[in-house]
């Protein structure tokens, strides 16, 4: 008993193998709907960005995904990636592809100050620009007491009150939903 105690459950990768197989099955008889076919998922790897040399070359090649997805007919391109280091004239290519194409939504993240326990500090993509870029969401997420990630919130506490995840954005945003301006609440 001590050792499951201090090392957590022994079967923690299993049970996840054995979920993911029952999920496969479910599908596979019909029991769930398929992953809906218009949702493609283009994953950038550190590999990837090796090829970037610059900070420049990395904002290019956004703003390349952006106007390639939309010529392409995408509705909506969603990035979990905060462009938060770059200065103005670097971040243009980026920008006119947002005001040229179809919808983006931008990630955004809470930090800690140095010595709080409490998020306030938002992290944001082109953080010079006087208002930020809509949609965005927050990227954070919160492992569970032992430090295993078991759930997603869809609403997070930020600094101007419940805010939505980069999910709840991309939900919203396909949905012609906007945040905060569509979104009531019936209690705190």
């Amino acid at each position: 008993i001590g050792g499951f105690l201090l090392f957590g459950n022994p079967l923690e990768i299993q049970e996840r193998e054995w979920f993911d197989q029952c999920l496969r099955w479910r599908l596979a008889q019909g029991f769930a709907r398929p992953v809906d076919e218009r949702i493609i998922h283009l994953d950038i790897t550190e590999s990837d960005l090796a090829e970037l040399p610059t900070p420049e070359s990395e904002y290019e090649a956004a703003a390349r995904v952006i106007r390639e997805a939309t010529d392409l007919g995408v509705e909506l391109v969603v990035f979990d990636v905060i462009y938060s280091r770059g200065l103005p004239p670097m971040a243009e290519p980026i920008l006119e592809a947002v005001q040229g194409g179809g919808g983006v939504v931008f990630a955004e993240g809470l930090n800690a100050a140095p010595g709080s326990s409490i998020r306030s500090q938002r992290t944001r993509s082109f953080p010079f620009l006087e208002s930020p870029l809509k949609p965005s969401g927050f990227i954070n997420i919160e492992a569970d007491r032992d430090g295993v990630y078991r759930h997603y919130a869809f609403l997070q506490p930020g600094p101007e009150g419940l805010e939505p995840s980069l999910a709840l954005a991309t939900f919203l945003a396909l949905k012609g939903i906007r945040w905060p301006g569509d979104i009531t609440f019936s209690g705190p």
